[in-house]
């Protein structure tokens, strides 16, 4: 049948027939999926047509208060080895629904997403996900570039760390948005709005442009150290999380002895829980709810969550400030529910606190975390 149908398209244009096709440039929905042969080749037919049942389906949700272009792809990445895939177009805001059918051994998927700038030139605002793993007939739920967009580490870049030579090395990713596993930048122009401060106690140890930096020569007992990071992006651009200023406590000292090279330092991340509309919004002058956890990375041994925290909204840009009541639940989480105002605010704004056990803390301002409509 196709044979015959491409036989009829050579034909129309050896007669110099004038032919029209219709692309539709953004999918509604899309199929990623990998048969892999390792190490062998297949004495059968090379034909690959899983059914519903082995494949996991993703609905993934794109945020965005304008339509924009954007670009993005999921990789499939072999036992840690290159990852096979490129970038399509994408357009936000957008939902898609994604089947993908799970990888074998150690292999796992990667997801990235971008928005890119006015001239299509490069990244403005980049998202990463962490090690993806599906499980056949299940269904998946993913948020990119959802409210709160935050300084927050994932796995999709390297994080801090100290060595045993003493060092310290830190890497924080200041635009993450509010998707399970984050981590987000904005390649473009980092070091011209984002700056970092470091302290022993009250005494600034470093100080400069960016989201990344090293501190050598450090005390070899155990010590308070603060860290520091300002962000701000245009507020004709970007609707929300126009800046940040966020502020870790942790304590440190040098490594054991015959153990690891480098370790990775705990420090408490802020995570929002806001249920707005794919534009970043939620309807003013009614009841809000949000919810408000805080833990060290996932990742590393011996993870602990805050026992202690506290939240205040602004719908001024952060000139004045309220407190709002919060309820801890028996998962360790908070919860805050406040009216907002019905006229006179485009906005919410959040500076949150928590605490953590050993000398841990973050204190975390947002303005404009969310938008009211």
């Amino acid at each position: 049948m196709r044979s015959s149908a491409g036989e009829t398209l050579i034909r129309a244009a050896q007669r110099g027939k004038k032919i029209r096709v219709d692309q539709k440039k953004f999918a509604d929905y899309l199929y990623d999926l990998v048969d892999r042969h390792d190490g062998a080749i297949p004495d059968r037919s090379l034909a690959f047509a899983p059914s519903t049942r082995q494949l996991a389906k993703v609905e993934n949700t794109f945020y965005g208060q304008k339509r924009t272009l954007g670009a993005g792809n999921r990789y499939d990445i072999p036992d840690y080895g290159p990852g096979l895939g490129f970038e399509e177009y994408e357009q936000f805001p957008d939902v898609r629904t994604e089947w993908v059918n799970p990888l074998p051994g150690d292999s796992f998927w990667y997801e990235n997403h971008s928005v890119l700038n006015a001239e299509r030139s490069d990244r403005a605002h980049e998202m990463r996900s962490a090690e993806l793993d599906y499980r056949a007939g299940k269904d998946y739920r993913a948020d990119w570039f959802a409210p709160v967009t935050r300084p927050r580490l994932g796995t999709g870049y390297w994080g801090p760390f100290r060595t045993t030579y003493d060092d310290l090395q830190f890497n924080i990713t200041p635009w993450t948005d509010g998707g399970a596993g984050h981590s987000g930048s904005m390649p473009e122009n980092e070091y011209d709005t984002t700056s970092y401060a470091f302290y022993q106690g009250d005494k600034e140890l470093r100080k400069g442009p960016g989201r990344a930096g090293y501190i050598g020569d450090l005390a070899t007992e155990r010590l308070p150290y603060r860290l520091v990071i300002d962000s701000q992006r245009d507020a004709k651009t970007w609707k929300t999380s126009t800046r940040t200023h966020s502020e870790w406590g942790f304590v440190s000292g040098a490594l054991e002895e015959g153990g690891p090279y480098q370790a990775g330092i705990p420090m408490l991340q802020l995570d929002y829980d806001i249920d707005t509309d794919l534009a970043g919004d939620v309807r003013a002058g009614r009841w809000t709810e949000i919810g408000l956890s805080s833990g060290t990375q996932e990742w590393l041994p011996g993870a602990v969550k805050a026992h202690k925290a506290s939240l205040s909204v602004s719908y001024d840009d952060g000139k004045h400030w309220g407190k709002v009541e919060l309820r801890k639940k028996k998962t360790g989480e908070w919860t805050a529910r406040f009216r907002t105002p019905s006229k006179g605010a485009a906005s919410v704004s959040f500076k949150a606190h928590a605490q953590g056990p050993g000398g841990l803390f973050v204190d975390q301002e947002i303005t404009r975390a969310f938008g009211l409509k």
